[in-house]
């Protein structure tokens, strides 16, 4: 499979951030000798106008936005970009030697990140762009690739606001970042991406979310959970990867009674069509492993939450209700319980999961021993809704958001369980602290002060909103 010629090629073409038409030929990216420096958070992001420059073939702008390639170049080297790559050590020991010692233990194949290309779906999505920004700060080389096709399903300005957070922070990354607009559903731009740029590793976060959207709006789910699903899993089966990182949810534990849901548990009764199609994508992925040999791990991921996070989420859309002065609604009567993990606890958690491939081998049969692994990634520890929307009004009064004097109460309604919602939700996360020795630690306090702080600044100074 042929790759674009990036950082571990010539340098022929200019580093200018611009956008390339389609029918054009893909140029190619030289050499960068940045320094690299720290990278924004998406909360701390600027959220002025991007600026396009013309090309001059010394400049040293590190994004580009293209579209769908139709050209396949050269494939790229494998093993040049990483031959004087600086030793980085990150956070958690992921680059330790210790680190990778137990994932030989438990069949697991280290996974080097630097010099390789990495192609994540659904950024500038809330989880994928804060890994890409990670990724950018983390790694000293070799490409990464947003792929997304910026829908309308929330205001896509915050997606717009959040891919400026991520060019800037590829202006100062010795990392190249490409933006490629597009629908994972499309196969041909699916397939032209991986023959184009032969991503080492995919990671994919692209998926219609939502529970409570699914019930209304079923088609969109086939379209971009399974038919998309189906894409990558061929993409990465006709362009053979180190290692195929993709989102499940919690969702898929339905209506469980045991609690904490653990990955071994029954998740054959969905109460949505959300998690119905990520349970597929389980399935999908074990046979992927099975008959072709690709590594798989899929994570279960618990109710994400944080700055520049989906408006649709109920602590970002209860914030903005709270400022509108609309009511927010709390089901069940505010009984539900949920365990919230902040996204920088996510990001983590992929991180270290996308190092540690499940490992090839062969079984009796001569086939393949499926190279695939599931995980949870929560904080478990679930939180009453009641006492989070609590410690949200706190933080938003602390924040400035909201006045001291706000009435609360004149805005809160307790209403019956709705379809499709669960009364719990409670991550057994210990197979993923044992095999990558991580487990979330930033608690609801902390989490919902980052984000209040980030929605003043968002919504009052940088929009202007009264």
């Amino acid at each position: 499979m042929a790759k674009a010629q990036n950082s571990k090629n010539k340098a022929t073409a200019d580093k200018t951030e611009k956008t390339v038409d389609k029918n054009e030929a893909k140029p190619s990216r030289p050499k960068k000798s940045a320094t690299k420096s720290k990278t924004p958070s998406v909360a701390q992001s600027k959220t002025g106008t991007t600026k396009k420059t013309t090309a001059k073939k010394s400049t040293a702008a590190k994004s580009k936005t293209v579209k769908s390639p139709t050209q396949t170049p050269a494939a790229k080297s494998k093993t040049a970009a990483v031959a004087n790559k600086k030793t980085v050590r990150r956070r958690g020991g992921a680059s330790d030697k210790g680190w990778k010692g137990r994932l030989q233990l438990i069949n697991k194949t280290y996974v080097e990140l630097d010099g390789k290309t990495i192609l994540v779906t659904g950024s500038p999505g809330f989880i994928g762009a804060n890994l890409v920004l990670r990724l950018l700060k983390e790694m000293t080389s070799g490409t990464v690739i947003s792929f997304d096709n910026m829908n309308d399903y929330y205001n896509p300005a915050l997606k717009e606001y959040r891919l400026r957070a991520i060019e800037e922070a590829a202006s100062k990354s010795p990392v190249d970042h490409l933006f490629i607009r597009g629908s994972i559903a499309d196969a041909d731009t699916t397939m032209r991406i991986a023959a184009s740029y032969r991503p080492d590793v995919v990671v994919n976060l692209a998926a219609q979310a939502g529970v409570r959207y699914s019930i209304e709006h079923p088609e969109v789910y086939v379209d971009s959970n399974l038919v998309g699903f189906f894409n990558i899993l061929e993409a990465c089966r006709r362009y053979p990867v180190e290692h195929l990182v993709y989102a499940s949810s919690s969702s898929v534990y339905g209506g469980n009674d045991k609690v904490p849901f653990a990955v071994d548990d029954k998740v054959d009764n969905p109460v949505s069509l959300y998690a119905a199609t990520k349970k597929s994508n389980e399935l999908m992925a074990h046979c992927y492993s099975k008959l072709y040999d690709v590594p798989t791990t899929g994570l279960r991921f618990f109710t994400v939450y944080g700055p520049a996070g989906r408006p649709d989420m109920f602590y970002f859309s209860a914030a903005k209700k709270f400022v509108e002065k609309k009511t927010i609604r709390l089901f069940n009567y505010g009984n539900c319980k949920r365990d919230f993990t902040y996204v920088d606890d996510i990001v983590e958690g992929v991180f270290r999961v996308m190092q540690g491939a499940p490992a090839r081998k062969k079984g009796d049969d001569g086939l393949p021993i499926p190279p695939y692994a599931l995980y949870n990634i929560g904080g478990g520890t679930p939180e009453n809704l009641l006492d989070f929307v609590s410690t949200l009004q706190e933080e938003l009064v602390r924040a400035k958001v909201l006045p001291k004097n706000y009435d609360f109460e004149a805005y809160r309604e307790l209403a019956p369980m709705q379809p499709g919602d669960v009364p719990v939700t409670y991550a057994d996360s210990r197979a993923l602290e044992e095999d990558f020795g991580f487990r979330p630690t930033i608690g609801i306090r902390e989490g919902l002060r980052r984000f209040a702080e980030w929605f003043y600044q968002y919504r009052f100074k940088l929009h202007g909103e009264d």
